[in-house]
């Protein structure tokens, strides 16, 4: 509750575990061989129910969420929406890309994934393949200050600020795989292995140069 001290809490699985939102003030878990956790209070995690779609272990790497509705998105074009956190159900993509990372704004669902794959939607349900412009593979996608931005391997990093119809590509100076995106004010960190990047008014840094800067390590998430 204060980012300093950090208590461990019973979990009803051994699945790894590969995303994290919030949905009001439930708590939304998503990970290996199709888990979904939710919970009003931490120390009370419970399995959630899934409907349709094929019985197979798949993997769920990320899970977002609106006011309304939840999305979850893994390998081979999995995508599943709630709306309760509880409940989810099975919807068609229309892609098998592994899909890595999911963001919501301005009334968008954005999922990314394997192979510059990208997915927008208004509402869970019918998705719309993108043009990346880039064959690599993409792992996350933050929503900030009206704009979507996407990291991936070889630095490669993209940003729509048409609610996910276009995308552009940036030039933030990394080249090692980014992980994660972040917006902190009018700010953007980007994070990965051994790259730490952060554009201030429309310039970027390398973090890791300065004699003040963060260790040289592999960073796979950030908040701002």
């Amino acid at each position: 509750s204060d980012l300093d001290l950090w208590l461990p809490r019973d979990c009803p699985t051994a699945n790894a575990l590969r995303g994290v939102t919030f949905f009001g003030s439930r708590i939304l878990i998503v990970g290996e061989n199709r888990t979904v956790l939710y919970a009003d209070e931490v120390n009370d995690f419970r399995p959630g129910t899934l409907t349709g779609g094929p019985a197979t272990n798949y993997w769920l790497e990320a899970v977002t969420a609106s006011s309304q509705l939840a999305v979850a998105a893994g390998d081979d074009g999995h995508v599943l929406t709630s709306n309760n956190g509880i409940n989810w159900f099975h919807q068609n993509s229309g892609t098998n890309a592994f899909l890595r990372g999911a963001a919501y704004g301005n009334n968008v669902f954005v999922i990314v994934g394997k192979n510059g794959a990208i997915l927008t939607s208004p509402n869970g349900t019918n998705w719309t393949k993108r043009t990346s412009g880039t064959p690599r593979d993409l792992n996350r996608v933050n929503f900030g200050n009206n704009r979507f931005t996407v990291v991936g391997v070889n630095g490669v990093t993209l940003s729509s600020t048409n609610n996910g119809t276009n995308w552009f590509t940036e030039y933030p100076g990394a080249t090692n795989t980014l992980q994660y995106a972040s917006v902190g004010g009018t700010d953007r960190l980007l994070d990965g292995i051994h790259e730490v990047r952060l554009e201030d008014n429309q310039v970027w840094s390398n973090e890791l140069a300065k004699t003040n800067g963060p260790p040289d390590w592999s960073y796979y998430s950030a908040i701002g």
